[in-house]
């Protein structure tokens, strides 16, 4: 398929998606439908030349910074694809027009870090990073607009009430047409910008050539000469062939099987086991998968971020799955211990549960609290949990922890045999803390902890600014290796596999593999396939 056909396609299937979210962001119809036509032909620029995998990132970054700038855009008459969504009933409509009311009251920079908060599912620091906002004028932003919540029915949460309201919101948003010479011209705009730009810069390295030569060539004449150097008869050495990607891959020995459940789309290849094709829905946008009792808990990134529980074996012998609206899952204890949180209905509140995921016996443990929780981490029999505003500080089961991370914090790394946490601390640097005393075991301002390893003497760490993975030591936070400099291509994510071996997800051009690293040998062979970049290699969340 043509690259432009391929965009066009993506286009089709995730266009209603992309104006409803950003309807919430901006509050009107034709503005948002300007504002994903203007992020559509800044796509449509790049056919060809970008991931699949990557469209709806580079999309919905475009469109996120865009609400915050000028608002006089260009007001184009569309029809209907499909009209309003009628609500079910009488308290939905009145539910949905009243958080529309909210939002009304509310500044740009506050709507819009409301509904990527609380509707999107992003943590605090995110979506200051999407919307190009200092963190603490939008954490201030953030908290004014929580601050402004109109009091509830029924005594429901006020954040259950934000985000059903916004769904509602969100699904009666009527779908306009595309305007696509609106897309073509903002497509032929980034365009010529961009050939601009690199003709101004080709032209300036010509002139810069020309001159420095012909300066050479007034100190010595017989600089440029055959004989004076390198010449028709003497070529410059070239390096070797091989930087593509799957030849650079594929030049790695392939391996044992990968010990942890990891997936690829749709894909899920559980511990050391062959690859499964999921029967989920054609939409279904995989963030993660966990093994869980046999089957997995699917993560879908869809805006909900919604979990759904997958049994991967039915009655038939076929797949089978359901949905529970689950916000996260957490996983614990080298990924025998599952923690989720959901709404509860009849109760009216948020049911916290902890599950042994290798055993269908064992029972599960089970909290009720009367707010929104999001767990984080996994501490043998413990949940510590934050808030979806991010705002509130942490818990662990239930008993506040104000200085154990920062609040703006959403994933952690623990290590139950020495009940320690890794994540940002409250003077916003990495570190490890001590659960039972709160007391930092080191703090560091460039490595944030992710993964221990099951014996907790390492930790693996991402850099602050995101652009490397680092082994530690994790009592000390010394730096043991850099896991991007033993690899001539971009480390996307890593996890421990066991004691001993590190699994890295590793990307060169269009390609990307599962590669095993052991930090004692420093051997490295491939744990999976070459596999194109259409979709990410997602490991479990450890």
């Amino acid at each position: 398929m043509a690259p432009d056909a391929e965009v066009g396609t993506w286009v089709d299937a995730r266009y209603g998606a992309l104006l409803r979210g950003a309807h919430l962001l901006c509050g009107d119809l034709a503005e948002a439908a300007t504002r994903v036509d203007e992020a559509l032909g800044m796509l449509q620029s790049r056919a060809g030349s970008t991931d699949p995998a990557d469209r709806e990132d580079l999309v919905l970054e475009h469109l996120r910074r865009a609400v915050l700038k000028d608002t006089h855009v260009p007001v184009v008459e569309r029809r209907w694809l499909a009209p309003p969504v009628p609500t079910t009933s009488v308290d939905d409509e009145t539910h949905r027009r009243s958080v529309w009311a909210h939002l009304a009251t509310l500044d740009r920079a506050e709507r819009a870090m409301l509904v990527l908060t609380v509707h999107d599912g992003l943590d605090g620091r995110s979506a200051a990073a999407a919307l190009g906002l200092a963190r603490d004028d939008a954490e201030e932003a953030l908290v004014r607009a929580l601050r402004e919540v109109p009091a509830t029915a029924a005594g429901q949460p006020s954040l259950h009430w934000l985000e059903t309201g916004l769904r509602l919101c969100a699904e009666a948003t009527p779908i306009v047409a595309p305007d696509e010479g609106l897309i073509r011209e903002r497509a032929a705009q980034v365009a010529g910008a961009r050939r601009r730009r690199v003709t101004t810069v080709v032209a300036a390295l010509v002139v810069l050539l020309v001159g420095t030569t012909f300066v050479a060539w007034l100190v010595d004449p017989e600089v440029g000469s055959p004989g004076a150097g390198v010449g028709p008869a003497d070529p410059p050495s070239r390096a070797p062939a091989g930087t593509d990607g799957e030849r650079q891959l594929s030049g790695v020995s392939l391996g044992e099987p990968a010990r942890v459940g990891w997936s690829w789309g749709t894909t899920y290849v559980p511990p050391g086991g062959d690859p499964i094709e999921m029967d989920l829905p054609a939409t279904t946008r995989v963030k993660s998968i966990t093994p869980f009792r046999g089957g997995a808990l699917v993560l879908e990134n869809d805006g909900l971020n919604d979990a759904l529980y997958l049994d991967l074996v039915g009655p038939d012998g076929g797949l089978l799955w359901r949905r529970l609206a689950a916000p996260r899952v957490v996983t614990g204890d080298e990924g025998r211990r599952v923690a989720y949180a959901l709404y509860d209905q009849a109760t009216g509140a948020y049911l916290l549960t902890l599950a042994d995921a290798t055993s269908a016996e064992q029972p599960e443990r089970t909290w009720l609290y009367d707010q929104d929780v999001v767990p984080v981490g996994v501490l043998g029999d413990q949940v510590a949990f934050t808030r979806p505003q991010r705002v509130f500080g942490v818990w662990v089961n239930g008993a506040r922890r104000p200085d154990l991370l920062d609040s703006l914090t959403i994933g952690m790394a623990t290590c139950t045999a020495r009940g320690l946490v890794g994540g940002v601390t409250a003077g916003s640097r990495g570190g490890v803390v001590e659960v039972a005393t709160d007391r930092p075991v080191w703090e560091s301002a460039i490595w944030v902890p992710r993964s221990f390893s099951p014996d907790c003497d390492r930790v693996l760490a991402v850099n602050r600014d995101g652009t490397g993975w680092g082994l530690l030591d994790a009592a000390t936070g010394d730096l043991v290796i850099r896991l991007d400099l033993i690899w001539h291509a971009p480390t996307v994510s890593a996890v421990f596999e066991d004691e001993r071996s590190v699994l890295m997800v590793i990307r060169s051009g269009q390609s990307q593999a599962l590669v095993r690293f052991d930090p004692e040998t420093r051997a490295i062979e491939r744990a999976s396939d070459v596999l194109p970049t259409t979709s990410r290699i997602q490991l479990p969340d450890q």
